[in-house]
């Protein structure tokens, strides 16, 4: 006991003076061994965590090897319920509730230096609240026809929801079905009231949901319109018919002339897309029914009057004509089986003609030109202005102009008074051989100079005239 109380104090003395010697040699090289002093330092000095959630934090120590550190909450080594837990890997759960205040620092101590330490502060908010939100957010709906809505769920990853048609989970037959994707089946009828409400229910939170009005309406009544409603057409030829069917997606009609589908031979036919061709002769009566009826509802129809006319034909006259040139001829044009009897004149194709082929005016009076042109043939056409398919035509040969000559005899005579002379005219280059007889410049002459008839036969007057000879 006593021998081993007294090397105590030996080994002590023999440690202090080994460090006084390591001292002395240092002082004596002027050479020192320094420590630097321990840092902390943390990835963050802020974060937002939202109840319930977590938030990593991880830290640096150097200037040791004992890079372990105590995490703290508030000052509370691992956190608790209130302000949050941290885990000794720095994994930080917030409370499940925000604390008061909302903002906790969380701190990391070096356990190689208690001294030396990093912190961060972190604010903590609930999370953001389920919302739901349906669209479309009011629709009219046609009894048993279906909309189609949609549920958005926001801030959770469950975003299904629970639909009900006026609190019933799905709907039911009086107001309305709605599958598990939101596509509602209105009613066979209208409810009573009509309009019933749409629910899609969060199923993440049941207290959180949106809603949608649904107006339940009849069915509109299925309309037919036909157009043209009247129309005349010419035998053998067609008019096309259209039906507009509105209020049902089948637009689909049959076409019946004089209630016969489809028509026939004698009031005329009809395609199923309403080609109406009319018969080669015209039906007695005249006046035949062409008619629509929705094949979505053969109660609903329309109907057109189709009045079968001959064709329009046009005539002109003369077919034939000579005419010398700068000379007229007047046309004619006949239209037959049209109130419009109106008609467009052409020469040669050309409407109203022109210098070189000649040209006609609106009335059918054609003028030749002053010039004979090549061929010497042009054709004069009359187009009915009621159906321009319709024409008729005549053949102009153009001809030189020649000079009318007049040829009277006996060149002179002697006539006692009161006595008669018969003179001739002899007229070339004309078809018109017709003259006007006159006596010195008198038509008919006249009691003094003497009288000449329209067949050329001269009276002498009853006293000579003076002077005695006239012309």
């Amino acid at each position: 006991m006593n021998t081993i109380d007294s090397a105590v104090p030996l080994r002590r003395s023999t440690l202090l003076l080994l460090l006084a010697a390591i001292f002395l040699i240092s002082g004596c090289t002027g050479t020192f061994s320094t420590t630097q002093p321990v840092t902390v330092q943390m990835n963050l000095t802020i974060a937002n965590v939202v109840t319930g959630h977590t938030e990593q934090f991880t830290v640096t120590v150097t200037n040791t090897t004992n890079t372990v550190v105590t995490w703290q909450v508030n000052g509370v080594a691992g956190g608790n319920s209130i302000v949050g837990t941290i885990t000794a890997s720095g994994l930080y759960t917030a409370p499940t509730a925000v604390p008061s205040p909302a903002t906790v620092t969380v701190t990391a101590i070096a356990q190689a230096d208690p001294t030396k330490s990093a912190s961060a502060t972190v604010m903590i908010a609930a999370p953001p609240l389920v919302a739901v939100a349906v669209s479309p957010k009011t629709a009219n709906v046609v009894t048993a026809a279906t909309q189609q809505f949609t549920a958005t769920v926001s801030n959770t990853s469950n975003t299904a929801v629970t639909w009900q048609v006026n609190g019933v989970n799905g709907g039911n037959s009086t107001v309305g079905t709605i599958s598990a994707s939101g596509l509602y089946t209105a009613p066979a009828a209208v409810p009573s009231p009509a309009s019933v409400t749409i629910k899609a229910v969060s199923q993440a939170d049941n207290t959180k949901s949106d809603t949608a009005t649904v107006t339940v309406t009849a069915p509109l009544a299925v309309t037919v319109t036909v157009n043209p409603k009247t129309v005349n057409i010419a035998t053998s030829l067609t008019q096309q018919f259209t039906a507009t069917v509105a209020n049902t997606s089948n637009t689909a009609v049959t076409w019946q002339v004089n209630g016969v589908t489809g028509g026939n031979s004698t009031v005329g036919t009809i395609s199923a897309s309403g080609l109406y061709t009319a018969p080669a002769a015209v039906p007695s009566p005249a006046s035949v029914t062409v008619k629509a009826i929705s094949q979505a509802d053969n109660t609903k129809s329309d109907t057109a009057t189709v009045t079968v006319i001959l064709p329009v034909s046009v005539t002109v006259s003369p077919k034939t004509v000579n005419v010398q040139s700068g000379f007229t001829q007047q046309f004619l044009a006949t239209v037959a089986n049209a109130s419009n009897t109106a008609v467009t004149w052409q020469v040669n194709g050309v409407t109203g003609g022109n210098s070189t082929v000649g040209t006609i005016s609106t009335s059918g009076l054609y003028t030749a030109p002053a010039v004979v042109p090549s061929p010497a043939s042009v054709t004069v056409k009359a187009i009915s202005q009621a159906d321009n398919t319709k024409s008729d035509t005549a053949t102009v040969t153009i001809t030189p102009a020649v000079t009318v000559t007049v040829t009277v005899s006996p060149k002179t005579v002697s006539v006692v008074i009161l006595l008669t002379q018969q003179f001739t005219a002899t007229v070339a280059n004309t078809s018109n051989t017709a003259v006007t007889w006159q006596v010195n410049g008198v038509t008919g002459g006249n009691s003094t100079v003497g009288t000449i008839s329209a067949s050329g036969l001269y009276t002498a007057p009853a006293a000579v005239p003076s002077p005695a000879a006239v012309t």
